[in-house]
């Protein structure tokens, strides 16, 4: 998920929850998590439900950053 978003691995586990949280989500992180995801923003922040299309078009994930 890092590499697809461009964010640190750091990032990533902050906003999972496995890292303590620290500022705000921006609007440039929803839109990088929803461009690697290939789902609409919205869908991130609840303002519209997951569609079926968007389950589909989802990239397929790997067992580690070693095998992409």
């Amino acid at each position: 998920m890092a590499k697809l978003s461009k964010l640190t691995d750091r990032q990533i586990a902050r906003l999972e929850g496995a890292l303590p949280w620290k500022g705000e989500l921006t609007t440039d992180l929803v839109l990088r998590i929803a461009a690697a995801l290939q789902v609409q923003p919205e869908s991130l922040l609840g303002d519209q439900p997951l569609i079926e299309l968007d389950l589909a078009a989802a990239p397929k994930a790997s067992s580690c950053g070693c095998c992409n």
